[in-house]
């Protein structure tokens, strides 16, 4: 609590920061941006994974989100960082999988 009151020091970064963590912001890798929407990514984020961790708290002075540039749920890895491809690689036990049956999968409507 300390940290809390070393670094935020007016009421306006105060309220900056608690609407921050009621309203967690999403960023995502331009790899998974030129395959599935905002919305799509989101709703997978809020739906499958703790958003806790989601923001960045380890500068107050920056309200920035981490980048989520990958994930592995469902026995689906999704990663932006295995090859140079503009797109990720979307994998589940049997190989490369496509966005749709990832979506139908984690049950989020296209």
């Amino acid at each position: 609590m300390s940290y809390l009151k070393t670094n935020i020091k007016t009421k306006e970064k105060l309220e900056n920061f608690v609407y921050e963590l009621e309203n967690h912001k999403f960023e995502f890798h331009y790899k998974l941006l030129n395959v599935f929407s905002q919305e799509q990514l989101e709703k997978i984020m809020k739906k499958h994974f703790n958003t806790d961790s989601i923001l960045n708290l380890k500068d107050f002075s920056h309200f920035l989100p981490n980048v989520t540039s990958g994930w592995y749920a469902y026995n689906i890895e999704v990663s932006t960082d295995l090859d140079d491809n503009d797109y990720p690689l979307i994998e589940d036990d049997k190989g490369v999988i496509t966005p749709e049956k990832l979506l139908k999968k984690y049950k989020i409507k296209i």
